[in-house]
């Protein structure tokens, strides 16, 4: 028997702040967001694709299948190096046709092999075949899930867990760094989050490989514009926690101004540990800025423009 996905997960938050506030829709109020999504474990995937990525800074998502041979030492090492190892399920097999007790399993299961293998938490999946199965039991272990319809991500999706991508490599359309360069535009021009899903490297074995080569040449294009490049797991956190922010101010007679921050999204899951980016407009005699946070929140960062 088949459990469909459901149809939409609406998280209607409603987000408080004074009109002198703006929270930066994307970390840094960078114009846009992209993520770099690599699934199925394949060898390239450590030996080129991480270092390469290194090199210029950025931190990826690396999504692995728990049923099969991983190099676990080197990914709990590129984790400790802030990339983040996610969920592609136990078998890599259709959730749709699977029952509740076996898509339990495969979502439960892989999350506890990852965590005990990493040592660090894992609370994003990744869709074998771009479908998911019952959404209750996804929300249950992650906070988002990664499909591929080819689509730009709003800074306030409908769906937290029917996150798109674009699947690159010589199996699809996008098999250049222009390719690449072309696409990523588009979303800055959106200012939307843009993620791409990507198999092997460099013919390593896995599916539809993309050259290191051109990879590092749409790196440089990336790293020379206003992209904030993070993992899926941190983007997907900015979104629920700048989404559902609130924010209360309070000014004593010293001309300081005292800040309190809080968040309708609660979550046993994850602790909501990726910054958010908040501007003022600040009066002349205003001499100083006090944040109050919750303990389950972030840093604040905040930006004083004078005015």
């Amino acid at each position: 028997m088949a459990f469909l996905h459901s149809s939409i997960s609406i998280y209607n938050f409603t987000q408080k702040i004074p009109e002198e506030y703006e929270v930066a829709p994307w970390y840094g109020f960078k114009s846009s967001a992209i993520t770099y999504s690599y699934d199925d474990g394949s060898s390239n995937h450590l030996l080129k694709a991480i270092p390469l990525m290194d090199k210029y800074n950025f931190k990826g998502s690396f999504n692995l299948i728990t049923n099969i041979k991983n190099n676990w030492d080197g990914y709990r090492e590129a984790a400790e190096n802030g990339h983040e190892i996610a969920s592609h399920t136990i078998t890599h097999s259709h959730l749709r046709e699977q029952d509740r007790a076996t898509q339990t399993q495969e979502l439960k299961e892989s999350k506890k092999l990852i965590e005990k293998m990493i040592g660090q938490e894992c609370v994003t999946l990744v869709y074998p075949y771009c479908e998911g199965g019952d959404l209750d039991i996804a929300e249950k272990y992650y906070i988002s899930a990664r499909s591929c319809s080819h689509q730009y991500i709003s800074h306030n999706p409908d769906n937290m867990f029917d996150l798109s991508s674009f699947g690159i490599g010589n199996e699809s359309n996008h098999k250049t760094a222009q390719d690449l360069n072309e696409i990523v535009d588009i979303g800055l021009k959106q200012k939307k989050w843009t993620v791409f899903l990507i198999h092997g490297i460099d013919n390593d074995g896995g599916y539809s490989y993309f050259d290191s080569f051109e990879l590092e040449n749409h790196f440089k294009y990336v790293q020379k514009n206003d992209f904030w490049v993070a993992t899926f797991r941190d983007v997907s956190k900015y979104i629920l926690e700048a989404n559902s922010l609130n924010i209360k101010e309070h000014k004593n007679e010293e001309g300081n101004i005292i800040i309190e921050v809080s968040t309708e999204y609660k979550t046993e899951i994850t602790k909501l540990d990726v910054p958010v980016t908040v501007s003022r407009l600040i009066d002349y005699h205003i001499k100083d800025l006090t944040i109050m946070k919750e303990d389950d929140l972030s840093e604040i960062k905040t930006e004083i423009k004078e005015g």
